[in-house]
């Protein structure tokens, strides 16, 4: 009797069970579907940047190079400019070239907070690039640094300057001048060092043509620094410029020569003058006087 109620209560409230149903298997095979596969081009192709003319493209490696940053934060996420030289070898020849012909790079180092290169920390292969080279005199003229020799390895890196057609040298100071006579060495120390250190480099530099003279405007033309430069200049065969962006131009020189004429024609006016008055005139009785006396 319970198993027939059993029974009929399952009947009556049968448990639904999923029915799955199996399609027949018709896919392709994994080959078959790779090799279905296409790759679409890319959008857009790479710009022909070296299709361009070339001044375009020195154009564009100078705004890169030299433009200057808004953010000079370290932790900018934009790549610093020397990165163009990692693109190919192409991008680095050429903006080699760029960088390194239109930059101005010191023969000797000098204390100071600007991380400028020096010509002989420079690689050989971009030595024969530079065509701008300074020398720059005037610091530490109490103890001239002892790095600023003109070695034999010094010589050869010199020679290998061969685009450098100009050489400028700048004067800070000039410690001939009677402000430095407390705290200098000698009245001729500097000087002569100086001219020395030019003598060698322009020897050791026969591709130089023109060496150009600039400096503060507390530094004289006329002073013993500058003329000593210039008469070693002139006695190599080399050609004196004068700077226009720092110091001399041709109306500073015009102005200076006329500003040193008049101070010379006022002191020996003032002087002309003085000894009037301390000597007597020709034929006055003072003078006839002096001279009978002294007869």
């Amino acid at each position: 009797m319970a198993s027939v109620w059993h029974d009929g209560l399952v009947e009556a409230f049968p448990v639904p069970v999923t029915k799955l149903h199996s399609a027949p298997f018709n896919s392709p095979r994994i080959e078959d579907a790779i090799k279905a596969l296409t790759l679409s081009p890319p959008a857009t192709s790479p710009f022909p940047f070296f299709s361009l003319p070339a001044e375009i493209r020195n154009r564009i490696y100078s705004l890169v190079l030299f433009s200057p940053t808004k953010s000079r934060k370290p932790s900018s996420n934009r790549p610093p400019p020397t990165s163009l030289y990692l693109i190919s070898s192409r991008t680095h020849r050429e903006a080699s070239y760029i960088f390194y012909t239109t930059q101005t790079f010191r023969l000797f180092p000098l204390q100071e907070f600007k991380p400028l290169p020096t010509v002989s920390e420079l690689p050989p292969r971009y030595r024969s690039l530079i065509t701008n080279t300074e020398l720059i005199l005037g610091p530490g003229w109490t103890a001239p640094p002892k790095s600023w020799k003109v070695t034999q390895r010094m010589a050869k890196i010199l020679r290998q300057l061969c685009r450098v057609r100009c050489l400028r040298v700048f004067v800070e100071v000039d410690p001939s001048h009677p402000l430095f006579a407390r705290f200098r060495v000698s009245h001729g120390f500097y000087t002569e060092f100086a001219g020395n250190l030019l003598r060698v480099v322009l020897v050791a530099m026969p591709q130089v043509e023109f060496v150009q003279l600039d400096g503060n405007p507390s530094v004289q033309m006329d002073g013993p620094l500058v003329v000593r430069l210039r008469t070693e200049i002139e006695g190599q065969g080399r050609v004196v410029k004068w700077g226009k962006e720092r110091g001399w131009s041709a109306a500073d020189r015009e102005g200076l020569q006329a500003e040193i004429k008049s101070e010379d024609v006022n002191d020996w006016t003032a002087e002309t003058q003085s000894s009037n008055e301390m000597l007597p005139e020709v034929g006055t009785a003072s003078a006839r006087g002096e001279y009978t006396s002294g007869s």
